[in-house]
């Protein structure tokens, strides 16, 4: 039979790693969320180049657009460029 006193420690563990857990998901969660809006800032200042600059167009066409593989994703970017 564990004393009391051990009792108590281990449901202290048990909280501090349910705590641990939890803010290393929240951790998580804002590295992709700042990950996720570095991708579209930086996608979206690409797409103004494409619009406005016709050699980047063409690269954007020929080196990016080309390498697409799925096709309902390359349908996205057909009328860039």
């Amino acid at each position: 039979m564990k004393s009391d006193r051990l009792q108590a420690l281990l449901a202290k563990k048990a909280k501090l790693a349910a705590r641990i857990q939890k803010l290393s998901a929240h951790e998580q969660a804002d590295a992709r969320r700042r990950d996720t809006r570095k991708k579209i800032i930086a996608g979206a200042l690409v797409l103004a180049l494409v619009e406005k600059n016709p050699k980047v167009a063409e690269w954007w066409a020929t080196q990016v657009v080309a390498r697409i593989e799925r096709p309902q994703d390359r349908a996205l970017f057909e009328d860039q460029g």
